[in-house]
């Protein structure tokens, strides 16, 4: 057995992964583990590219700017096809879809926020301890827009969201993707003028600028493409039942439902 196990741990928010980072070491016993972190994602990619050699698994928050959790694992991947990767999430995704659907990603465990550090300690040692790392597959830059694949537009404030979403869908779908409710319209109007239809819309109901219900009013207005709304916490149902009597949704979803039964619910919306 080894002496230690080594972490490349990476998180946007320091108080967060320092934190994380005494637990791990101060809990994890036989072997130990040691953890190196990072608050830029750039700098740890950097750093791995000389030190790859040296770990044994990298802990990768999804939500981060300027590279998020899934492009650096893309990245690391490009470089090493061995290391084992663990991605935290506040989403719910089930490993197994992402497998599916992502077979290029090449991660190998989903922990899903909040998690006790006890329980985090028990996962990684379990990741950790398996001899067999899964076999990789290479990394294909994703192909142009194909005029064969319906376009779902996704408009979502959460990052982490959206980039499950966009490379999850693409498998499927082609992507457009808005981060408020006006430039979702914006997106929309856009593609009917150079006559690029969207499908299907997913809205999320908590824009910051403007409530779901609206953004999908207004793309009633403007001719309609089916609109599922999506919302984190039970919506009024007179609410939904007005909008779906006036044809402005199809349904209303409340997060987290799995990529798979999204697709279900996506594919019966269609026209």
């Amino acid at each position: 057995m080894l002496d230690s196990w080594k972490i490349l741990m990476v998180d946007d928010e320091l108080d967060i992964l320092l934190s994380i980072k005494i637990a791990i070491e101060k809990r994890a016993t036989a072997p130990k583990m040691s953890v190196d972190t990072f608050t830029d994602p750039q700098r740890a990619l950097e750093h791995f590219k000389f030190h790859q050699g040296e770990y044994d698994l990298l802990l990768v928050d999804i939500r981060m700017p300027v590279m998020n959790g899934i492009d650096f694992t893309r990245a690391v991947r490009e470089m090493n096809k061995d290391v084992k990767i663990a991605l935290i999430t506040a989403f719910a995704v089930e490993k197994k879809e992402l497998d599916f659907l992502l077979p290029t990603l090449g991660v190998d465990a989903f922990i899903t926020k909040p998690i006790s550090i006890p329980r985090l300690v028990e996962l990684l040692q379990g990741l950790l301890a398996i001899g067999d790392t899964m076999a990789k597959k290479e990394v294909h830059v994703k192909p142009a827009r194909q005029e064969d694949k319906r376009t779902v537009l996704i408009c979502d404030e959460e990052e982490e969201i959206l980039s499950i979403y966009s490379n999850a869908f693409y498998v499927k779908y082609n992507v457009v993707t808005a981060k408020s409710g006006h430039e979702c319209i914006e997106k929309y109007i856009e593609h009917a003028t150079r006559d690029q239809k969207i499908d299907l819309l997913l809205v999320d109901y908590g824009l910051a600028d403007m409530p779901g219900s609206q953004v999908a009013e207004r793309i009633k207005e403007l001719g309609g493409a089916p609109v599922i709304l999506i919302s984190s916490y039970e919506l009024d149902p007179a609410l939904v039942d007005d909008l779906k009597a006036r044809k402005c949704i199809e349904f209303a979803l409340r997060k987290p439902i799995s990529i798979s039964s999204l697709f279900k619910e996506i594919d019966s919306a269609m026209p």
